[in-house]
């Protein structure tokens, strides 16, 4: 897969897995500080992180009340999940030989874990359900 689907993917399951555990209080997002697994993202990776943060306040998942900064070390002021965003993550998987809880619920866990003993294929599939 690209690269730049890989870390779409990667960064989408951050930043929604800090927003499900923050819910409903907003947070301030910045990028190089979202993924502190044992390999620091490189600077595309981190752009990608913002840009990954924009996508999802146009498709109305996510809200945001101000950016600055350059785009490898951008700052979301007041991010939050709208109700489009947390209904997604609020679904439970659909195949039954997955685990109990949310798909919120597994992002979380990923995400505290910053993903790295996670598979791409799961993180993948998770980005798959939570945006339909």
């Amino acid at each position: 897969m690209c690269k730049n689907i890989d870390d779409f993917n990667r960064g989408c399951a951050l930043i929604m897995g800090r927003l499900y555990a923050s819910f409903p209080k907003p947070l301030a997002v910045r990028v190089e500080e979202l993924d502190k697994g044992p390999e620091a993202p490189d600077r595309e990776a981190l752009e990608v992180y913002g840009a990954t943060v924009e996508f999802l306040a146009e498709e109305g998942y996510v809200r945001f009340g101000s950016k600055a900064g350059p785009e490898n070390a951008r700052l979301f002021m007041n991010v939050r999940l709208t109700s489009k965003g947390l209904a997604a993550l609020n679904r439970s998987p659909e195949a039954p030989s997955v685990s109990k809880g949310t798909i919120g619920d597994r992002v979380v866990a990923w995400s505290k874990d910053t993903i790295a003993g996670v598979a791409s294929d799961a993180i993948r599939h998770a980005v798959a359900v939570i945006l339909g």
